[in-house]
């Protein structure tokens, strides 16, 4: 496995295919379940599923951890939807660091894989 690099993480749309060890709820569009870091303003910005996220992160090798995450405040009428914005969430903030293989972005702390997501095709 070799080292992540910047560019393989940054200005790429990463979408949720799995959280906490479930796979993650269909959606699309703004809606669906997501993330993009942006180098320059070393932000990271997106969806949890319901609401828009957006916060800051900071990444050295394969570290990755993230700052406080903000996220706007709609009701999420699906239940299933709800928890998995809220787990998904919660893995970012537990986030200490990353691997990518291929087109698959792990996060993970202390070897528990907490969330993986895809590179949504350009």
């Amino acid at each position: 496995m070799g080292r992540p690099t910047a560019n393989a993480l940054e200005n790429r749309e990463w979408r949720l295919v799995e959280v906490r060890g479930r796979p993650a709820v269909p959606s699309t569009g703004m809606r669906q379940a997501g993330i993009r870091f942006s180098p320059d303003s070393v932000r990271v910005s997106g969806s949890g599923g319901c609401n828009r996220i957006s916060g800051t992160y900071s990444r050295d090798d394969d570290r990755l951890s993230f700052g406080p995450i903000m996220a706007t405040k709609m009701a999420c009428a699906d239940a299933t939807l709800n928890r998995q914005e809220t787990d998904f969430l919660s893995a970012l903030q537990a986030t200490t660091r990353y691997d990518i293989t291929n087109d698959t972005l792990s996060l993970a702390r202390d070897g528990e894989r907490l969330a993986r997501l895809v590179s949504a095709p350009r």
